[in-house]
C-alpha cells in the first residue's frame, strides 16, 4: 500500500508525463483488442455449424492466382460427380435487397442483407432451425410451387420481435411474394465472416431478380463440400479433379479453335473452410499477418522523465 500511494503521489506530481502514459496505454491496448478481432473474425474463428473442420472449399487454381467462384452449371456438374463427399453446396455474395413485410401488415419498403444460397445448405452445414424449418432440395427446383425464405435469429429480433407467428407470413422480396418458413438459430451467420445475412433465399428464385444468374458464362457462386469421415482429402480431390476436367472439355468442344487456345490451364484445388469463406480473407491475409507480428513484438524501452 505504501508502494502504490508513493506511486500516486508522483504521477500526480507530473501530470503530463500520466497523461502521456495513460493515453499510451490506452491506445496500445484498443490497437490490440480491434487487430485480434479482426484476425479472430476473418482468420481464427471457425463457423459455428456441425464439426467446421470436415468443410472444404474448391477453387480453380491458374497461371493468374487462385479463383473461388463457379458457375450454377459448373456446381450441378461437381455436386453430380461428388462420391467421396457428404454433400456440396452453393453459396452467393451477401448483397442488399429491398423487402416489403405485407404479411406482417407492413408497407413500407425497407433494405436487407440476402443470400441465394442452394437448398441443402443447412442440411451440409448440419444447423437446425431455432423456429419453423430450414430450406430444403424441394424448396430449390425450378418449378417449386412454394416460394419461400428463412430468415436469421436477429433479423427475427430487430424486425418481427421474436414473434413466432412469423412463420407462414409472406413478404414481398425484390417485388417476388415469398413466405417465411423457418428462423436460423442464434449465432448462426451463415459461411462468410462478418457479412451477417439477414435472410436466405433458394439459387433458383434468383431468376427472376437476375434472368442469367443461373447461365453458363456468369461465376459467382462459391462451393463449398463436407468431406465423408474417413475420406483422404487427396481423394476427394483427385475425384473432383476428374469431373472438372471433363467438364471443361465439354465447354471447350463448343468453342471456336481461337478461342480454345486461350483458355488458360487450371486446376481443381480443396481448402480448409472450417472458418467460411470470405474475399476479405484473401485480399488481407499478408497485412494482417504482418500486424499479429507487429503487436506480438516486444515494446521499446522509452525515455521516461525521473519520478523522484
Amino acid at each position: 500500500m505504501n508502494d502504490l500511494k508513493f506511486a500516486f503521489r508522483q504521477l500526480l506530481k507530473n501530470p503530463g508525463f500520466t497523461t502521456v502514459a495513460v493515453l499510451t496505454l490506452g491506445l496500445g491496448i484498443g490497437a490490440n483488442t480491434a487487430i485480434f478481432t479482426v484476425i479472430n473474425t476473418l482468420m481464427l474463428r471457425s463457423l459455428p455449424v456441425r464439426k467446421p473442420h470436415e468443410l472444404v472449399q474448391l477453387s480453380i487454381a491458374g497461371v493468374s492466382g487462385r479463383d473461388h467462384t463457379f458457375t450454377y452449371p459448373g456446381y450441378e456438374r461437381l455436386r453430380d460427380g461428388a462420391r467421396l463427399l457428404a454433400g456440396l453446396f452453393a453459396a452467393g455474395n451477401v448483397g442488399e435487397g429491398s423487402m416489403v413485410a405485407s404479411g406482417m401488415g407492413g408497407t413500407e419498403t425497407e433494405i436487407i442483407r440476402p443470400q441465394p444460397v442452394t437448398g441443402n445448405f443447412f442440411s451440409v452445414l448440419g444447423v437446425q432451425p431455432f423456429v419453423g424449418r430450414l430450406l430444403s432440395d424441394a424448396d430449390d427446383r425450378p418449378k417449386s410451387a412454394e416460394r419461400v425464405v428463412v430468415i436469421s435469429y436477429g433479423f427475427w429480433q430487430r424486425r418481427f420481435g421474436s414473434d413466432p407467428s412469423v412463420i407462414g407470413k409472406s413478404i414481398t422480396f425484390f417485388d417476388v411474394p415469398v413466405a417465411i418458413v423457418g428462423v436460423t438459430p442464434p449465432g448462426f451467420f451463415g459461411v462468410q465472416p462478418g457479412e451477417n445475412p439477414g435472410l436466405w433465399l433458394p439459387i433458383n428464385l434468383m431468376p427472376l431478380m437476375r434472368p442469367q444468374a443461373l447461365g453458363e458464362g456468369h461465376d459467382w457462386l462459391a462451393l463449398i463440400a463436407r468431406v465423408r469421415r474417413g475420406t483422404d482429402i487427396r481423394e476427394a480431390q483427385a475425384e473432383f479433379a476428374v469431373t472438372f476436367q471433363q467438364y471443361r472439355a465439354e465447354l471447350a468442344a463448343a468453342m471456336s479453335a481461337e478461342d480454345r487456345q486461350r483458355l488458360p490451364q487450371e486446376r481443381l484445388e480443396l481448402q480448409s473452410a472450417a472458418t467460411g469463406w470470405t474475399r476479405l480473407r484473401d485480399q488481407f491475409r499478408q497485412p494482417l499477418m504482418i500486424l499479429t507480428v507487429v503487436v506480438g513484438l516486444p515494446p521499446m524501452r522509452p525515455v521516461l522523465p525521473s519520478l523522484t
